[in-house]
């Protein structure tokens, strides 16, 4: 059983993080994983995080929470000219997950920044650059990270409807409105 739960976390993490691993911080007992207690994670390879806390519902819905746990000192920069594994397909994106997990906080944060300020609209590059207009100029906001290819942008669409917002696609640029 507790495989199956360990897989359930694999293909929920890897759907948002394509390169995504981890492992059980502490090993949980299972009675403690289906009381719904919060069972922490060692994660890599999932932009800054280091870990993430995991916990299911009382529906069996699993629920994850990424942070950066780490000390207070700042890190030295690595080398990443070692890093490339190039595979020839793209990575599998679940776009709702991706929402869940990396999206919503991240728009969610910037809306209620921008709706006090006035503002009733955003773009979101092919990239994931976050972009406003001022003045007539694009000015950047913030970033997310592996935001879904534009193939994957109608399904995104539904995902922000859900959480009504609306969105349509300009171009190369997905533009969300919330008024």
């Amino acid at each position: 059983m507790l495989r199956h739960i360990a897989l359930r976390i694999t293909e929920k993490l890897k759907s948002a993080y394509p390169q995504a691993v981890w492992q059980w911080r502490d090993k949980p007992v299972l009675s403690s994983i289906l009381a719904g207690n919060t069972i922490r994670i060692c994660v890599e390879n999932m932009a800054q995080y280091t870990h993430a806390d995991i916990f299911f519902d009382r529906f069996g819905r699993i629920h994850i929470e990424p942070m950066v746990v780490g000390e207070f000192l700042p890190q030295e920069k690595k080398d990443s000219s070692s890093e490339g594994e190039g595979s020839g397909e793209p990575p599998v994106i679940d776009v709702r997950v991706w929402y869940e997990l990396i999206g919503q906080k991240v728009l969610e944060e910037q809306i209620t920044d921008l709706n006090a300020n006035g503002h009733s609209r955003l773009s979101v590059k092919e990239n994931g650059d976050i972009v406003i207009m001022r003045q007539k100029k694009e000015v950047f906001r913030a970033h997310l990270e592996s935001f879904p290819e534009k193939s994957h942008w109608q399904e995104l669409l539904a995902v922000l409807s859900e959480d009504e917002l609306k969105g349509r696609i300009a171009g190369n640029q997905l533009q969300i409105s919330w008024v």
